[in-house]
């Protein structure tokens, strides 16, 4: 009798039509162009002592489990598409990390958002609360006894992955509910079918060369005095999206928990890394001792039938100076906020156009 192993492993996901219903049933379901650390995992749990109950021995007592929902880590690609693809799947996990969006000719501009998640209507383009996902983690092993790790009404706390010369990534950490109270669902059938690549996806993913990115430093709010950075050696650039999710407690619900509302209650963490040159340094490091000063950074990839543009128009941080292959970068850590109280402008816009 042999060992079981992966034969093929692959992420299949998408937006539910209703909100913690499992949606994944068929081999229409997409397959997702995600990276190999993705994986789903039972969690939270809570487990319910009972070390204090008084029996008259000596040690402790088997605990037994409360709630329990799951979790995981899902790294997806960002990918050209061709044809008219309204919601790829890094725009549709977005939608999945408290981000709602608007429909203008053959652009959605996601913005984070306070509405409540809902029910997801589909690739018709219009305007978008944030979402939930299905997802299922399917495991080939000899194809006559593969498996599921499913998990449904997920929320993700996301990161936007943008280094130069990496890939382009979307990286979510979701936090959803068990499916039909199993861990894992061992089919033992045939899955190899249980999915399909996107239409018109690219083979290859995104890499982030070719970019047309503009960085400003501003010396004050209101201020006309705007220096142009130099982009030198720029090399990290991720932006955390990660809203507040907790999973809610529910008497009713199978496993204890129904879904959480994303909500994004702070400001997003920005890293970025870039060459400390002569024309933008004194005011990198003033700015950063006034509090004052800010960058205003947009990011544009354009694809071969797609643009992506990620516009953060205020983030303020703190610098460091650090040694890098001969010469001194900028490491700085910021935070995305809105510029006042009362300011509509939404401290990360991201962009797709399609077609």
């Amino acid at each position: 009798m042999s060992f079981r192993q992966f034969k093929t492993r692959q992420i299949c996901a998408d937006l539910e039509t209703t909100v913690g219903t499992f949606k994944l049933a068929s081999s229409a379901n997409p397959i997702w162009p995600c990276r190999g650390a993705s994986t789903i995992k039972p969690g939270p749990e809570e487990e319910i002592s009972n070390d204090d109950a008084l029996d008259g021995y000596a040690g402790s007592i088997a605990a037994t489990r409360g709630a329990v929902g799951m979790t995981g880590q899902i790294d997806c690609e960002i990918r050209d598409y061709t044809g008219s693809l309204v919601y790829p799947p890094w725009v549709r996990m977005l939608h999945a990390s408290g981000m709602g969006s608007t429909h203008a000719g053959s652009t959605v501009t996601m913005t984070p958002s306070t509405k409540a998640i809902a029910d997801w209507p589909g690739e018709s383009a219009g305007t978008r609360s944030p979402a939930t996902l299905s997802l299922a983690e399917v495991l080939l092993d000899n194809n006559t006894a593969d498996e599921l790790v499913k998990l449904r009404g997920a929320s993700l706390a996301s990161k936007l992955i943008l280094n130069t010369s990496g890939l382009a990534l979307v990286s979510g950490v979701p936090h959803g509910l068990v499916v039909g109270s199993e861990f894992l669902d061992p089919s033992d059938v045939d899955l190899s079918d249980y999915g399909t690549r996107t239409s018109g996806e690219a083979v290859d993913p995104l890499v982030v060369k070719g970019a047309t990115l503009a960085v400003n430093y501003v010396d004050a709010l209101g201020s006309t005095d705007i220096s142009a950075a130099v982009k030198r050696k720029w090399r990290q650039f991720e932006i955390d999206i990660a809203p507040t999710i907790a999973l809610e407690e529910d008497p009713t619900a199978t496993e204890g928990y129904s879904p959480g509302q994303p909500f994004h209650e702070g400001g997003h963490p920005v890293t970025l890394s870039f060459a400390d040159t002569s024309t933008i340094a004194e005011d990198i490091m003033a700015g950063f001792y006034s509090k004052r000063g800010f960058l205003d950074i947009v990011l544009t990839l354009e694809m071969s039938t797609c643009t992506m543009v990620v516009d953060v128009p205020f983030v303020q941080y703190k610098a460091d100076r650090e040694a890098a292959d001969g010469g001194r970068i900028f490491s700085i850590q910021g935070v995305a906020r809105r510029q006042n109280a009362g300011d509509s402008t939404a401290p990360l816009t991201v962009s797709h156009t399609y077609a």
